[in-house]
C-alpha cells in the first residue's frame, strides 16, 4: 500500500505553526522604546504565551489529555538557560491575594525535586541546578489602570530596578509578576483570561537580558480555563509552568527563528510546559504543572517519583491503535503486516495513517 505523500506534506506544514506563533503570533506591543525609563528598550520583544485550556469547539473549561502528544521532543537551539534561578516575586499592588503563600511556594519549590531533574536539559557549557527565592516586592507605585500592557510591565520592572527596589537583571534573576483581580493584561492582540493564562518574556536592559513572568489573577474566565483546582492551586500551577519554561528557554522573547537565543523548544508542541499544559501534580505540598521529560518521554513532576510508563503487552513500545514512535515490526503480528506494506510506520513514526491500517490491513477494529 502506497503512503499518501500529500497527507505527510500537510502534516509537515502544520508542524511549522508554533514557529510562526513564536515569531509573530505572540508579538508584544510594538510601540517605540520608552527612553525615559533607564534607557530601556521597552516594548521591543516578544513573549511566549500559555494558552487557555479549550475544547475542540473553542469553549473554555475542558482540560487537555493527561498524556504528552505523540512524538514530543525538545531540541536545543543554542540559547541560554537559567542555571540557578533566583525568583523575585513582584505583587502589582497590595490587593494581590495569597502573597505569603506564593512566597512560600517560590521558596520551597525552587529548592525541590521539581527542579533537580531539569539537569537533563544541561548543555555543553551550561548546567541547570536548584534555585531560591531572592526577595519579594509589593509595588505601591505601579500603574493603576484596569488594563495593563506588556510595555507598561517592562517599564515598571525597569523603574523598580532603577529605584533599587529590585536587583538589576542578570543571567539568573527571574521576576514573577502577580496581578490583583480586576486587572486585564493585554499582550498584542491577546487578552488575559480570554486567549491566555500567563506568559514569560524577555527584554534587554543595560545590554543584558531581563527575564520575567506575568501571572494575572485567576478569576473570571481564568478560573475555568487555567486549571481544575482552587484559585491558589491554579496560580501556583500556572506560575510553575512559566518558571520552568523561563529556566529552560529564558530568551524566547528575543528569538526570531529556530536558532539561538532560543534554547529548549519543540517546533510542533512549544516549550517544556506547553507539552503538558494543564496537567497538575503536587510537589512539597504545592500544586504544580507537570513538565515534559525528554529522557522519560512523559509529563512528570519529579523524576524519582515518576517512572516511565511500561510498554503495553506484546512487546511493542505502544499499542498499535495509538500513535507514537515507530514500532518494531516483530513486536506484533499486525505490526509485521503493516510495516511490510508501509515501511514509514517502522522506519519513521507510527502515525494516524498507520493506526488506520490496523483496520484496512489487519482487519482489526481500534476503539
Amino acid at each position: 500500500m502506497m503512503k499518501n505523500t500529500f497527507t505527510r506534506g500537510a502534516a509537515l506544514a502544520v508542524s511549522i505553526l508554533p514557529l510562526l506563533a513564536l515569531i509573530s503570533g505572540c508579538a508584544a506591543d510594538s510601540s517605540p522604546a520608552d527612553e525615559s525609563v533607564d534607557n530601556v528598550e521597552v516594548g521591543a520583544s516578544n513573549v511566549h504565551l500559555m494558552p487557555m485550556h479549550t475544547t475542540s469547539e473553542g469553549s473554555n473549561g475542558a482540560l487537555v489529555s493527561a498524556a504528552a502528544p505523540a512524538g514530543a521532543h525538545l531540541t536545543y537551539f543554542g540559547g541560554p538557560v537559567i542555571s540557578n534561578v533566583k525568583v523575585y516575586s513582584v505583587f502589582w499592588n497590595s490587593s494581590v491575594p495569597n502573597q505569603a503563600s506564593l512566597n512560600s511556594f517560590y521558596s520551597t519549590i525552587t529548592g525541590s525535586a521539581y527542579l533537580s531533574w531539569l539537569s537533563e536539559y544541561n548543555t555543553s557549557t551550561q548546567t541547570i541546578g536548584l534555585g531560591s527565592l531572592g526577595g519579594s516586592v509589593v509595588d505601591t507605585g505601579a500603574p493603576t489602570g484596569s488594563t495593563i500592557t506588556d510595555t507598561q510591565i517592562q517599564a515598571e520592572l525597569s523603574r523598580l530596578m532603577a529605584a533599587g527596589q529590585l536587583p538589576a537583571n542578570n543571567a539568573n534573576n527571574l521576576y514573577m509578576i502577580h496581578f490583583p483581580a480586576g486587572v486585564t493584561i493585554k499582550q498584542g492582540t491577546s487578552t488575559s483570561c480570554v486567549q491566555f493564562c500567563a506568559y514569560h518574556g524577555t527584554y534587554v536592559r543595560g545590554g543584558q537580558n531581563a527575564y520575567y513572568g506575568v501571572i494575572p489573577d485567576l478569576s473570571g474566565g481564568c478560573a475555568s480555563g487555567c486549571g481544575s483546582n482552587t484559585k491558589l492551586n491554579n496560580t501556583t500551577s500556572v506560575a510553575s509552568h512559566e518558571m520552568i519554561e523561563a529556566i529552560t528557554d529564558p530568551a524566547v522573547g528575543l528569538a526570531q527563528n529556530l536558532a539561538a537565543p532560543l534554547a529548549w523548544y519543540d517546533n510542533t508542541n512549544g516549550e517544556i510546559g506547553d507539552i503538558c499544559n494543564g496537567q497538575q501534580g503536587t510537589v512539597s505540598g504545592f500544586t504544580i504543572q507537570l513538565e515534559y521529560s525528554n529522557a522519560l518521554n512523559a509529563c512528570i513532576a519529579t523524576k524519582s517519583s515518576t517512572p516511565p510508563p511500561p510498554p503495553p503487552p506484546g512487546g511493542c513500545s505502544h499499542a498499535i491503535c495509538a500513535t507514537g514512535t515507530k514500532l518494531v515490526s516483530s513486536c506484533d503480528s499486525c505490526a509485521t503486516k503493516i510495516c511490510a506494506a508501509d515501511s514509514y510506520c517502522c522506519n519513521t513514526k507510527w502515525d494516524s495513517q498507520c493506526v488506520g491500517e490496523v483496520g484496512s490491513i489487519c482487519g482489526k477494529t481500534c476503539p
